[in-house]
């Protein structure tokens, strides 16, 4: 899902 690759990337997402 894009919540593992944004995880790690500078951006508001994913899981929150």
């Amino acid at each position: 899902t894009k919540g593992e690759v944004i995880s790690m990337l500078p951006h508001n997402g994913g899981e929150v």
